[in-house]
């Protein structure tokens, strides 16, 4: 790409906005349609922009949203199993902050949820879980089973997590299972979600 597009592309967004907003400046037909790009330089300058800054939608800005579009069941089951939808892949070395929020219920608060992530080889995750201010636990791993109270209305659990990645790729599975195993429907509910940003 020559000087003379790279000049353009930096001085569109702000001409465009001074020129084009300024109310009193009058405009002619003609300029307002010569200010106007084409597909086609549309799409040019949208790369070009993509492609200076990428780190807007890498790095720091990694960005990735997980939402249960269905609900799953568990019944009469301590084995824990993987959620068909929480599950992050991840490189060999990253590292990532995760915000988590599980929507659950079942018949009774006989059999509790049971929850935990696996992780690829050599990664750990540390998770804390979350009730409001002046209620949390200290950060603790988060490959163990944790415990958390059912009931025969949502429920809500929130926690907050930081994966180390190690020397594998692979994936960051959330699992879970009914704490005593009893002969209900335990659910994971739709919409709950995992908010996962890239930290490095």
């Amino acid at each position: 790409m020559g000087n003379g597009k790279e000049t353009e592309i930096s001085i569109i967004p702000s001409r465009l906005h001074s020129l084009l907003t300024d109310v009193n400046t009058p405009h002619l037909l003609a300029e307002l349609e010569a200010a106007v790009c084409s597909e086609t330089e549309a799409d040019t300058i949208a790369a070009a922009l993509i492609a200076t800054h990428a780190g807007l939608f890498t790095g720091l800005h990694g960005l990735t949203k997980l939402i249960k579009p269905d609900d799953q069941i568990v019944n009469n089951s301590e084995i824990l199993v993987n959620d068909e939808d929480l599950l992050l892949p991840v490189g060999a070395n990253d590292i990532w902050f995760l915000w988590v929020q599980l929507r659950h219920i079942s018949a009774t608060a006989t059999p509790s949820l049971d929850y935990a992530f696996t992780v690829p080889g050599g990664g750990a995750i540390e998770i804390s879980a979350f009730w409001h201010v002046a209620s949390r636990d200290l950060p603790a791993d988060g490959t163990n089973e944790r415990d958390t109270d059912c009931q025969n209305t949502e429920q809500i659990t929130n926690f907050y997590g930081l994966y180390i990645g190690g020397g594998n790729a692979g994936n960051l599975q959330l699992q879970w299972a009914q704490h005593t195993a009893t002969v209900e429907n335990t659910i994971m509910k739709e919409n709950a979600y995992m908010v996962c940003l890239r930290l490095a």
